[in-house]
């Protein structure tokens, strides 16, 4: 006859103990990053915004998120080559896009749609992208911030 080994719960819990230490890591960073993406996107980021539409003589009106995975006239896949990576120790890279559809008005009132594509590095706004979707028109002084 041969022996059978039952092995209790609480052996069978310490012989993968550091799996389930491992899981509990991830599902806490899963966690944490859905609710910094969730904060994110909840902001407006007009500080950013209004000073250079003031500067092209539009007036800012608000902006709002997409949704996930909307990235609008702005390519899907992007990459950038020639730039040094950076990195902050502790805190990882810090690096994140954000995609607005900002609506502005120009002199005259009208009031235009524009996505905006904002690209932040250690955690600071480093540029902002300007598109409009194709058959939209665009506002002559806008002309000169839009990517074609």
């Amino acid at each position: 006859m041969c022996p059978i080994a039952f092995y209790s719960f609480g052996d069978y819990i310490m012989t993968n103990l550091p799996l389930y230490i491992f899981l509990i890591f991830v599902l806490i960073g899963v966690v944490f990053q859905l609710i910094v993406a969730k904060r994110r996107h909840k902001e407006d980021y007009r500080e950013y915004l209004e000073p250079i539409l003031s500067e092209n003589n539009l007036q800012y009106i608000s902006s709002v998120f997409p949704g996930w995975f909307n990235v609008g006239p702005f390519p899907k896949v992007e990459t950038e080559l020639g730039r040094p990576q950076s990195q902050v120790s502790f805190l990882g890279r810090g690096e994140y896009s954000q995609y607005r559809v900002v609506t502005v008005s120009d002199n005259k009132g009208h009031i235009y749609k524009i996505w905006a594509l904002l690209d932040f590095e250690v955690f600071k706004l480093r540029h902002v992208r300007w598109r409009v979707e194709e058959g939209q028109s665009i506002p002559g002084e806008a002309k000169k911030l839009i990517e074609l």
